[in-house]
């Protein structure tokens, strides 16, 4: 496997990391009961470490190089474009439907950000410098 398909492995890790973090956090929020509110939270902060990890190891396993990065951040975009494509196709309606078509196009934008930003570091045209 090549570091850009590792990198891009890894991305979905992080992908479902921070999908796990962020559900166990919201039903967390959404129980009244302290037990299951303690497990669910516990869930969450465990997700986070598994999310941190996952993030370092991609670190270097592209050892910084920016065209795999980018190209992983791509993939993980096409990912969540996909699921959000999904919720948009069904019947939601109201507030949901609203909320949810504005995040699918603020991730349409970041992934043709990724996309245009991967062409440019293929086509040797530069890409943002390091600070």
């Amino acid at each position: 496997m090549t570091r850009e398909d590792t990198a891009a492995q890894l991305n979905g890790l992080i992908a479902v990391c921070k999908d796990g973090e962020n559900g166990y956090t919201t039903v967390a929020g959404h129980v009244h009961n302290t037990e299951l509110r303690t497990i669910f939270e516990d869930y969450a902060k465990q997700r986070a470490q598994f999310f941190a990890g996952v993030a370092d190891l991609k670190a270097i396993v592209t050892d910084g190089d920016p065209g795999a990065i980018v190209a992983a951040c791509e993939n993980g975009e096409d990912s969540a474009q996909a699921a959000f494509e999904r919720l948009v196709n069904t019947d939601i309606s109201g507030e949901s439907r609203t909320l949810v078509e504005g995040q699918w196009r603020k991730i349409q934008e970041a992934h043709s950000r990724m996309a245009g930003l991967k062409d440019q570091i293929a086509a040797g045209t530069g890409y943002p410098k390091n600070d």
